[in-house]
């Protein structure tokens, strides 16, 4: 099977930011494991895909994606990772049951409404996405294998964009009210709040064993980024704003470390209570003093158990054979 991958400007894989861009990386390779031809229309990252063919972004006009020349007709399936709604809507209308677009982030509700009328494959990555037809179903990302250890350090760990959304203030609440040590690690997005919850607050920075206070490490990658998940002795994670999935917590998990998080989006299902984590139902009131009692209750959970869920509900393995068969039926041109 010819499989063409339409993604944003980011590089694929990212080296250090980019979510949507390693699930890319993931079924890239993974596809190419099983014999598809795969051509991705984006940028390479800085590490080798190998049997990857790459095509630049070719633009219509300020929205539309167009499909590189050479590229027309020797595919099978378009998979379109560009979820605004132009695009979607208009590869719905060129190709239609054979292209797929992924939700990597949510629309509003009332625009999702047209969503079950359009002729074309719709994939939501997180169960509490409405499912508006037949043509839209859920298959959530696959977490890769990272550095597993059961011994844990004593830090907390807060990752993702410096953001009101993302709840970074309220992780910083949180260690302080406890008094425990918290590194945080992520792009800054607004200045202002970088201003007053990273300058404001951060007094002593540096990252690893016996790290006190709060610190800052910037924007991360590679293999400190790994580490950083696997030695912490927990992610803190309170949201504001409804993820379409977030793979920042699994990522944790899959490393053996447990997630506190507050219920928002497709957590519950992510996260099940004394296994991986727990998720407070704060009644859509972030309320920090609902959180901190949790900390106590990490002694319950298995490190081995906390990576095995990920591994049993959310395997890059599973998410392959999800696609696999819809990319059949895409390459068919059947519908629901």
């Amino acid at each position: 099977m010819r499989i063409l991958h339409v993604t944003g400007g980011v590089p694929i894989p990212p080296l250090k930011y980019g979510g949507v861009e390693r699930v890319v990386e993931q079924l890239a390779l993974g596809q190419i494991a099983k014999g598809h031809e795969v051509y991705i229309q984006g940028n390479a990252g800085h590490r080798e895909l190998p049997g990857v063919e790459w095509f630049p972004i070719l633009m219509e006009d300020d929205v539309h994606r167009k499909i590189n020349p050479e590229l027309e007709g020797n595919y099978d399936v378009l998979h379109n990772h560009v979820c605004n709604q132009p695009n979607t809507f208009r590869f719905a209308q060129t190709h239609g049951f054979k292209a797929i677009t992924t939700f990597h982030s949510n629309w509003p509700d009332a625009d999702r409404k047209l969503l079950g009328h359009l002729q074309t494959w719709i994939v939501n990555i997180g169960a509490h996405m409405p499912k508006e037809g037949l043509n839209v179903i859920y298959i959530p990302y696959g977490i890769p294998e990272g550095t597993f250890l059961a011994e844990k350090d004593d830090y907390l760990y807060h990752t993702g964009q410096i953001a009101s959304e993302k709840g970074t203030d309220l992780a910083i609440q949180f260690a302080e009210a406890t008094g425990h040590s918290l590194i945080i690690s992520g792009p800054m997005r607004d200045p202002a709040f970088f201003e007053e919850w990273i300058r404001g607050h951060v007094r002593s920075g540096a990252a690893g064993k016996g790290v006190s206070d709060i610190g800052y490490v910037g924007e991360v990658g590679g293999a400190l980024r790994d580490i950083l998940f696997a030695r912490a002795k927990c992610l803190l994670f309170f949201p504001r704003w409804e993820e379409a999935f977030g793979l920042v917590p699994l990522e944790a998990c899959i490393r053996g470390t447990p997630v506190i998080a507050r219920m928002r989006s497709a957590l519950p299902a992510m996260i099940k209570d004394g296994v991986n984590g727990f998720v407070i139902n704060d009644n859509n009131n972030p309320d920090v003093n609902l959180y901190t009692p949790y900390l106590e209750r990490l002694s319950e959970i298995n490190p081995y158990d906390c990576r095995q869920w990920v591994l049993d509900n959310f395997s890059v393995g599973k998410m392959l054979r999800s696609y696999e068969e819809l990319y059949q039926k895409a390459a068919a041109g059947e519908g629901p």
